[in-house]
């Protein structure tokens, strides 16, 4: 249901994102002439997805690491969640921005002319990494919250990723061989109203986590006003569970 959901558009639309501009350069590259910088673009890319793996690695050692330890391991993760809503109404802002095909396409050639006018084939890579890096971070990130709520089942994050990816591959077989332009607006439009529902999900996991893990009553203890804001909170059944 919900987990399968949020799973699917997240992936959906960072994939999508990460597609556009790894598409949008490969477009610039044929375009112009310059095919054979076409094997820095995939290096790129491949890094980048093979070091979002590693980083997703990395945080669950992170949060395994600290298992013995409740009360810390829950304010890593009420501290990531409010991560999460931050870079979620971040990215929806900033691909509602750039959803108009002008203003997109000025800004893949802004990224890509520089590199190809030097030569560089690093450059070239690396803004290709950067650009799937990103997006893979950001997955992780929204990720975290999603598989501590989900208590173990995981099945349907796992199917969400699944179809997601599916629907990916196919995307960008479209935009890469068949030159299918998408309608990019009534999209990023209508994923910015499901992430921005999602957000405040992440916003209420990570309240419940900072107060699970006594974080809040730790800083309202120093900060007068935080103190003043928790005495105000209600009971409430489900942030006592």
């Amino acid at each position: 249901g919900t987990f399968f959901v949020e799973a699917f558009v997240i992936l959906l639309r960072e994939g999508l994102e990460a597609i556009l501009v790894i598409g949008g350069i490969i477009a610039y590259l044929i375009k112009t002439g310059n095919k054979d910088k076409l094997r820095s673009v995939y290096i790129g890319s491949v890094v980048a997805i093979v070091l979002s793996f590693v980083a997703a690695f990395v945080l669950n050692f992170v949060k395994a690491a600290n298992v013995e330890n409740g009360a810390k391991q829950e304010v890593i993760e009420g501290i990531t969640a409010l991560l999460a809503v931050a870079v979620l109404f971040y990215v929806s802002n900033w691909m509602l921005s750039k959803s108009e095909s002008e203003v997109w396409s000025k800004y893949i050639n802004d990224k890509v002319e520089g590199s190809v006018s030097k030569g560089s084939m690093f450059a070239l890579g690396f803004t290709a990494f950067l650009a799937v890096f990103r997006e893979g971070a950001e997955v992780i990130l929204f990720y975290q919250p999603m598989l501590s709520e989900s208590k173990g089942n995981v099945f349907p994050i796992f199917l969400g990723v699944l179809v997601a990816i599916v629907i990916l591959v196919i995307v960008f077989v479209a935009i890469r061989y068949f030159s299918i332009k998408l309608p990019l607006k009534p999209f990023f439009m209508a994923t910015s109203i499901l992430m921005a529902v999602m957000a405040i999900a992440f916003l209420g996991s990570g309240i419940k986590e900072l107060i699970e893990g006594d974080a809040i009553n730790l800083f309202s203890g120093k900060i007068p006003i935080i103190s003043d804001l928790v005495a105000k909170i209600p009971e409430n059944d489900v942030l006592d569970t």
